[in-house]
């Protein structure tokens, strides 16, 4: 990846970017269909993704970017 990263355009980095978005926004609408009662495994990979040796942040920055913006449009 590292080789190649210069060659990675913007579009592509916004699109995952988006794809990001939209899969937190679809598990927090799964979690309150379920009540907010399966929210321990939410918060399992959270602290492993959060804790775990990462070589570029962009996507943990991502993550915490939108996390509570999307959370607030699942919980209106």
């Amino acid at each position: 990846m590292d080789k190649h990263w210069d060659k990675v355009d913007n579009f592509r980095i916004d699109k995952f970017m988006m794809l990001v978005r939209h899969v937190i926004s679809e598990v927090f609408s799964v979690l309150k269909l379920s009540h907010y009662d399966q929210i321990t495994w939410l918060s399992d990979f959270l602290s492993k993704f959060i804790n775990a040796p990462l070589t570029a942040q962009g996507l943990l920055l991502q993550l915490a970017d939108v996390y509570i913006v999307e959370l607030g449009k699942t919980d209106d």
